[in-house]
């Protein structure tokens, strides 16, 4: 499989297996997720318009309905290493139940 790159050469394959083993984790120790709230934090690109892909995405790997998933984008309005485009933030929070 060629990894997919977005933006400033992110590898999403890279990102989604990341994130299935972590979840892989919490499940093995009787944890699941049924909530995910997240805020990317970026001057560019204009998230936007990609935030139902990242939504399916995630669905696929958390086994959770698009409902359960909130992604929002926002901006430093130019300020900080973020404004300048030097970098990406993302603050997130999974709400967790045990099984």
């Amino acid at each position: 499989m060629i990894p997919v790159r977005v933006g400033i050469g992110i590898d999403v394959h890279s990102l989604k297996i990341l994130l299935g083993e972590t979840i892989d984790k919490c499940r093995d120790s009787g944890w699941r997720p049924i909530f995910l709230d997240a805020t990317i934090i970026a001057q560019s690109p204009v998230l936007a318009p990609h935030v139902a892909d990242m939504k399916n995405e995630i669905s696929r790997v958390l086994s959770l309905s698009d409902t359960q998933i909130n992604i929002k984008s926002t901006t430093t309005d130019n300020l900080g290493y973020i404004g300048n485009g030097e970098g990406i933030a993302c603050h997130a929070v999974v709400t967790m139940e045990a099984t």
